[in-house]
């Protein structure tokens, strides 16, 4: 929190050492002018001690005051808003868990695999909002199973089923996890890092395919690991059901954190090493060092600020308002006006509106995500305007035609709802719905939007209907066509082929003004849109050709934790999805 406040002009804050130089001359002067007329054992006798602590509690109040003066004259700050140039530069993480049987041990509760899932949660949940998260897991084979994204969201969701997954083999083949996590975060900017969470109950194999691994490809990639060391030190037996699962024979399997294997690895990828339990609740930030850059001075200008001046200002009237309650009465009366004065201006002045919003001013520098977010979060025509031009901008015309319908309601004048209005036809446009299209731009031009962009958009939206309506022609002529082809022999492959893909057009549009404009694929690509309304088809924002077929058979729906322990055996190797996880030859099973 600290770190994000800035200053408007620090240069006052070296004004509140002002009362300690008054305090040191004072102390001086004073001690030099009684000891030369006073004997020393005497001074206790000449300066009354009730008086002395009188004028050191309104010495203290004065100078607390002083110093919040010189802070609220110093301007404390923190951003609101960031251009994006001006962010600090993403850092990437990849997250390697270790889903080995020996995480199941009870030496945690419930197990060092939950935990190590909840720490994990923790950590992503209080990580700074430039550092991209991927996350890897490995037992007898390491599998990615979320590449370096910024959407927290969808790291929470993989983390939230760990207990459900099972991987199809046993083992500790941390390389090929470290080998799968340097391919994710290769070419990605800022800090690179890999964080390993494990137990360290690798075996000699394995530890020297990772070791081999960590001083080859980790410092030419300029990738640094850190690892975070989980279970106890002392020895703890597996789960007896377990067990039976890893070896033939009835034994007993003895396991704990192998600090020794963890460092050593630490070290070879130049990070650090430490147990879980002493960095619970550090944030990533601090843990992985990533820099957090301040913004320059000259750069101020760029950035919308909260300004935090008028906390200090109110503390330090406050602390004025005390000093003159133990001052005498006569000196009272004036002091509590003085202080009233001072608060007036806080109370009875509103503060100024800014000019622009956050979300405008998003907007007017193409930060069109950023802005959609913020316009989200507010209320009136201006912001479900601004919605809609953002999610145009993004090319997301769903968004976009309820953002600017809702905008058509809530307009107040005609020039507002002309300017929805229009702008609801565009988004309806780019949707293939041109007959809804063609009725907003007649509208918008009634309610005073030019005739100059109307008549253009409305003679694009009248042509492509047109389009669409002799191309539902085509396919209806040609499917009687197919029908009764069909009734003496197959149907040709050419024919086939026109079906699905072919989008003819007549000679005098091949000239037109609207294909010289949009081009041929944009042009096919919305007449595609179009047809797909026409059949019923939900709209999209997608260019690519529409197939029109129908399923005979559903399945129902299957948890993102059941796809992948259907689809990781087949990653590893294996045909089928086996009921317990497979021995790996060679490889020790926990």
């Amino acid at each position: 929190m600290i770190s994000s406040i800035y200053w408007r002009e620090s240069g006052w804050l070296w004004l509140s050492l002002l009362p300690v130089v008054l305090l040191l001359i004072s102390r001086f002067g004073i001690g030099r002018k009684l000891t030369g007329v006073v004997d020393s054992a005497l001074l206790p006798w000449v300066v009354s001690t009730q008086k002395r602590h009188e004028n050191t509690a309104v010495k203290i109040l004065l100078a607390l005051a002083w110093g919040f003066f010189c802070i609220a004259l110093a301007g404390p700050r923190t951003p609101q808003w960031i251009p994006p140039e001006l962010r600090p530069a993403n850092s990437s993480l990849m997250v390697i868990l270790d889903l080995s049987a020996s995480m199941q041990a009870g030496d945690l509760r419930p197990d060092r695999k939950s935990v190590a899932g909840r720490q994990i949660k923790y950590w992503i949940n209080h990580a700074a909002p430039n550092m991209n998260i991927g996350l890897a897991v490995f037992a007898g084979h390491g599998h990615l199973l979320l590449p370096v994204t910024s959407d927290r969201k969808l790291v929470n969701y993989f983390l939230e089923d760990l207990d459900a997954l099972q991987l199809p083999t046993l083992g500790n083949n941390l390389a090929e996890a470290l080998l799968l996590s340097v391919d994710a975060l290769q070419g990605k900017p800022g800090k690179k890092s890999i964080l390993l969470i494990s137990d360290g109950d690798l075996g000699a194999q394995s530890m020297a395919r990772a070791t081999s691994i960590i001083t080859k490809l980790l410092p030419k990639n300029n990738i640094q690991l850190y690892i975070a060391g989980v279970g106890g030190s002392e020895p703890v037996a597996l789960p007896a059901g377990l067990v039976d699962q890893l070896l033939a024979e009835t034994k007993t399997i003895l396991t704990r954190r192998e600090s020794a294997n963890l460092i050593e690895l630490a070290r070879a990828g130049g990070g650090e090493y430490w147990p879980l339990e002493s960095i619970h609740e550090t944030p990533l930030v601090k843990l992985l060092e990533v820099p957090t850059p301040r913004i320059k001075p000259d750069a101020s200008a760029m950035i919308l600020w909260d300004e935090w001046f008028g906390l200090p200002l109110l503390v330090a009237i406050l602390l004025l308002f005390l000093v003159l309650q133990r001052s005498s009465r006569r000196q009272r009366v004036p002091g509590n006006i003085i202080v009233l004065c001072l608060l007036l201006p806080i109370f009875l002045s509103a503060t100024p509106a800014s000019a622009t919003t956050p979300a405008e001013t998003a907007l007017e520098n193409h930060d069109y995500r950023n802005a959609r977010r913020l316009f989200e979060k507010e209320k009136g025509f201006p912001a479900r305007f601004g919605e809609g031009v953002a999610c145009y901008r993004l090319k997301d015309y769903l968004c976009s035609r309820q953002a600017f319908s809702q905008a058509a309601w809530l307009a107040t004048t005609p020039t507002e709802r002309g300017r929805a209005v229009y702008n609801l036809g565009n988004s309806h446009f780019q949707l293939g719905e041109f007959a809804d299209a063609i009725v907003l731009f007649k509208e918008a031009r009634r309610d005073g939007v030019p005739e100059k962009y109307t008549k253009r958009n409305l003679d694009f939206a009248t042509d492509l209907a047109e389009s669409v309506k002799n191309y539902l022609t085509h396919i209806e002529m040609t499917k009687r066509r197919a029908d009764w082809l069909s009734n003496a022999r197959d149907i040709p492959e050419g024919l086939l082929d026109r079906l699905t893909e072919g989008i003819t057009l007549k000679a005098e549009k091949a000239n037109s003004k609207l294909l010289k404009t949009l081009g041929k694929e944009k042009y096919r690509a919305l007449v595609r849109q179009g047809v797909a309304r026409a059949f019923g088809k939900p709209a999209t924002t997608a260019s690519t050709p529409a197939t029109w077929s129908a399923a005979s058979k559903s399945l129902p729906p299957e948890s993102t934790v059941g796809l992948l322990n259907r689809l990781l055996p087949l990653e590893a190797g294996l045909n089928v999805v086996p009921a317990i996880p497979y021995r790996l030859e060679g490889e020790r099973p926990w």
